[in-house]
């Protein structure tokens, strides 16, 4: 039996890397929608059911694994029916960076992806690039919204204490310490459930708040059609405006 945080399964790794991913990207989304005026509203996401890689949103398997429905699930891109396009390697001084980052922040990750890169090189050189792009969204949320990074990084944080909590509970050799660990778990679990559900509440208020603006815009044109029409009218004959100043 393989030990590590996860269980020598390219889709298990693939579905940590994707959890990370999904949780900094919607709140990157979030952010730019808050910030740009007049933008349209952001896109649902599926940040809860993924942020818990294996936890109790994520379907069987996770993304990429056995029933999931991301890449390299039956069916998915990756999958018996669709391979994916070869993914370049990253540039050498790139990977060591990006690698030198994961080894830092969470050294049992890093070895995982080793194991990886030689039993995959397409699936690493793809994990590595995605991991490199999504750390470089965190860094500008982080310049650019420091209370959305705060709420991100700690969703990072508590995933990869998930992790680890996981990995000791599977290596544990008693019941006791497993029993012990278990608690621990389920208490970074229910964290991360309430985070990720807390996330998705602020989703539906800003979609809720962008379709009452919508809904004015249309009440106001619907008001105002002649004088819209006009106005257009003029502006692609090429009319003159008497009344102007």
């Amino acid at each position: 039996m393989k030990t590590g945080i996860f269980s020598a399964s390219k889709g298990n790794v693939c579905a940590i890397i994707t959890a990370m991913i999904l949780t900094i990207a919607a709140y990157c989304a979030a952010a730019a929608a808050q910030e740009a005026p007049g933008a349209p509203g952001p896109q649902p996401t599926d940040t809860a059911m993924f942020a818990q890689a294996g936890g109790p949103d994520m379907p069987p398997g996770g993304p990429g694994g056995p029933g999931g429905p991301g890449p390299g699930g039956p069916g998915g891109p990756g999958g018996p029916e669709m391979r994916q396009p070869q993914q370049p390697p990253m540039p050498e001084k790139e990977a060591k960076e990006t690698l030198a980052a994961i080894k830092d922040d969470d050294p049992d990750l890093y070895s995982e992806l080793i194991k990886l890169k030689d039993r995959d090189p397409q699936a690493f050189n793809g994990i590595l690039s995605e991991y490199r792009r999504e750390a470089q969204n965190l860094e500008r949320l982080k310049r650019e919204n420091p209370q959305e990074y705060e709420n991100a990084k700690k969703i990072f944080d508590l995933n990869k204490k998930e992790r680890g909590l996981a990995r000791k509970y599977r290596d544990a050799g008693s019941d006791s310490e497993k029993n012990q660990i278990e608690t621990e778990l389920k208490t970074v679990i229910d964290q991360l459930f309430d985070l990720n559900l807390a996330q998705r509440q602020k989703e539906v208020g800003m979609l809720e708040k962008r379709i009452k603006d919508v809904k004015a815009d249309i009440e106001k044109r619907k008001k105002n059609k002649a004088e819209i029409v006009k106005r257009h009218f003029d502006e692609i004959t090429g009319a003159e405006d008497d009344l102007h100043w």
